[in-house]
């Protein structure tokens, strides 16, 4: 059976992972995280399901909170929680996370975009018992996801 999802069956064959059917789906996952490596692995599972912390009222990504760094946007006048983890936990795809994404592969970024505004709610709540929001904002060469606690 054909995939359904045209991205899917793209990047299966853009891969070199045969025709792009469904049933090609897991082996293909497999092929490439050993082809990728351990850190390479790592780092995707680490994107999709990512570490949370709670300081301060605010939930952050681990991989990009240290305590000075948050207490420092708290000293800047105005700020509030939901400003300190926007700056905190946003990530651009396209130019930090993929930065060689050619015009033909940026349909992919739109995609991770889409999944990890759909898994990060989900994986926060089941996992640490945080309700959280996820922001995408497209720009013609990135897509900037953020997330915050739903303080607002």
């Amino acid at each position: 059976m054909e995939s359904t999802d045209p991205f899917l069956a793209w990047a299966l064959k853009d891969a070199g992972f045969g025709s792009g059917k469904t049933e090609e789906v897991p082996w293909a996952a497999l092929d490439c995280a050993s082809n990728a490596g351990i850190v390479s692995t790592t780092g995707v599972c680490e994107l999709l399901f990512p570490r949370l912390v709670t300081y301060r009222s605010g939930v952050f990504r681990q991989a990009r909170f240290t305590a000075e760094n948050v207490d420092q946007w708290f000293e800047q006048p105005g700020i509030d929680v939901t400003r300190v983890e926007a700056v905190v936990n946003h990530i651009h795809l396209a130019q930090d996370q993929f930065p060689d994404t050619t015009d033909e592969q940026f349909p992919l970024i739109e995609r991770l975009a889409e999944t990890l505004s759909e898994t990060w709610p989900w994986w926060a709540e089941h996992r640490y018992g945080f309700r959280i929001q996820v922001r995408v904002e497209r720009y013609a060469d990135d897509i900037q996801i953020t997330l915050v606690s739903n303080n607002e």
